[in-house]
């Protein structure tokens, strides 16, 4: 009896064990692994003990419904796939599929996170998570964070250090201000919203790119959305007192533009397609990538420009909003004189602000 009731025990325990170890993911330079609650830790391998990817299980994608921040997801191990495969797309990878639930009150969602490795990229991961509502009722979506991963530089910083971070940042935000090269400061914050948005002196601008790059001597992170088609989105970059750095992708969908607002039960919201970058040196290594992934989904980005590229154009942005088809025709046979064969119609060729179709 007593040699039953100890193997029981150490079944019991080994049982434990199992279910709270950590679902362990590699392929290329990337190993990742998710916790019982759905939290996920990565390491790029190349960056040895300098990784700047600090982990905190505060800072991880979840949903927002009904108000409710829906976070800790309880790991299904027994659902919980991985397999190479042959992606249409990006061709030969590694697949892992994770799967959770959520539930609290009359709120149960369940969350599927696909991850794809490509054998083409090493060093890239490609994210696709949709939450399903196993409720009994219609919630309505506040807000998903697509992706969300908080950045910590391990370097010894000097009195002479003005920042720990350089960043690019794609989101277009009023005339004038920089994307290419911000230093993070303490403070610091930035939507980077892909829509069309006030300006702090009330002029509609928006959209731009939807990736952002933060890095240092040691190594760099990009995140961005990779859907062939342009998303209502954000890209925040915001940065702690102590240097800390929180990046993500945030989506809140709204019905009066076509996105889907609720979830019914047993149906699903499917974020936007997304993919993590890990590179050295500055953003141009991670752009190349990010061009290179759309390419595989179709997006036919050129590699060279065409010669056209390189001549002087003229834009009809000095006639102000209303100016008339026929001011540009009139005006096309002096701009031919002068050597310039491009007229670009600019500001104001548009129904409506938004609608660039």
């Amino acid at each position: 009896m007593k040699n039953i009731t100890i193997l029981a025990l150490a079944l019991l325990l080994s049982s434990c064990s199992y279910w709270k170890r950590d679902i362990s993911i590699k392929s290329g330079e990337i190993s990742m692994s998710y916790d019982q609650y759905f939290n996920l830790k990565v390491h790029w391998l190349p960056a040895g003990q300098n990784s700047i990817v600090e982990f905190d299980s505060t800072i991880q994608p979840c949903i927002v419904v009904n108000g409710k921040k829906c976070q800790n997801f309880k790991i299904d191990r027994g659902s919980f796939t991985e397999k190479r495969i042959e992606d249409e797309e990006f061709g030969p990878a590694y697949e892992a599929l994770v799967t959770g639930i959520f539930e609290e009150g009359d709120i149960k969602i369940e969350r599927q996170t696909r991850l794809l490795l490509p054998d083409k990229f090493k060093d890239a991961v490609i994210f696709n998570t949709q939450y399903r509502n196993l409720g009994s009722a219609r919630v309505h979506i506040d807000k998903v964070y697509t992706q969300s991963m908080l950045l910590k530089s391990t370097l010894v910083k000097t009195e002479s250090d003005s920042a720990d971070f350089a960043s690019f940042q794609g989101g277009i935000n009023e005339w004038g201000r920089d994307y290419e090269l911000i230093w993070l400061k303490p403070g610091f914050h930035q939507e980077n919203f892909q829509g069309i948005h006030n300006t702090k002196g009330n002029e509609l601008i928006g959209g731009g790119m939807p990736f952002i790059d933060i890095w240092n001597k040691t190594m760099g992170v990009a995140i961005m959305q990779i859907e062939t088609k342009p998303q209502w989105l954000s890209l925040p970059v915001s940065v702690r007192q102590d240097g800390s750095t929180e990046i993500g992708i945030v989506e809140k969908p709204e019905e009066k533009l076509g996105m889907q607002e609720w979830i019914d039960p047993s149906e699903s919201f499917r974020t936007a397609e997304n993919a993590v970058i890990f590179h050295h040196l500055d953003y141009f290594d991670a752009l190349n990538t990010y061009g290179e992934l759309l390419r595989c989904r179709g997006i036919n980005i050129p590699k060279t420009s065409p010669d056209k590229a390189y001549e002087p154009y003229w834009k009809s942005w000095g006639f102000g909003m209303n100016f008339t088809l026929e001011k540009i025709y009139n005006l096309l046979p002096e701009l031919k004189k002068i050597g310039i064969n491009i007229a670009n119609p600019d500001d104001g060729w548009f129904q409506y602000y938004g609608d660039w179709n």
